[in-house]
């Protein structure tokens, strides 16, 4: 399995986006959005309403509720499809946290790699914060 480069980072967009949009217009997105050039060779997903696409995850209300904030180590494999082949994170401590990041994980797609990706398959590794001031 290939990984990505040293010092690739992983954009992940909050909020739903318009999946019908073309790569241009979620280049665009990337650029004037999250102030980043899309073509610096980061890795930038977005997610549909349908859950095409990981997302950053809400904090389920009762962790809300409760006051619960957390970090996870997550790490996923996905094939050139953008199809999630599996997951595994270190625990937030709290389990409704950790069920927001099942219920992310579970189905999730990410969009199919670019023709000039010539990697099989690869691992992503990142940190999901859940936090109640952000």
């Amino acid at each position: 399995m290939n990984g990505l480069p040293v010092g690739t980072r992983v954009w992940l967009a909050a909020g739903a986006t318009d999946m019908r949009k073309g790569f241009d217009s979620l280049a665009a997105q990337a650029q004037t959005v999250l102030g980043q050039d899309p073509f610096s060779g980061h890795v930038f997903c977005f997610r549909g309403r349908g859950r095409q696409v990981v997302g950053v995850p809400k904090s389920p209300e009762s962790a809300r509720e409760r006051g619960e904030e957390g970090n996870a180590a997550l790490r996923f494999r996905i094939d050139r499809s953008g199809r999630v082949l599996d997951y595994s994170y270190r625990s937030t401590g709290y389990a409704d946290l950790d069920a927001g990041l099942d219920e992310m994980m579970r189905g999730a797609q990410l969009p199919p790699f670019p023709p000039s990706m010539t990697a099989s398959r690869i691992e992503v590794s990142l940190t999901m914060q859940f936090s109640l001031t952000r």
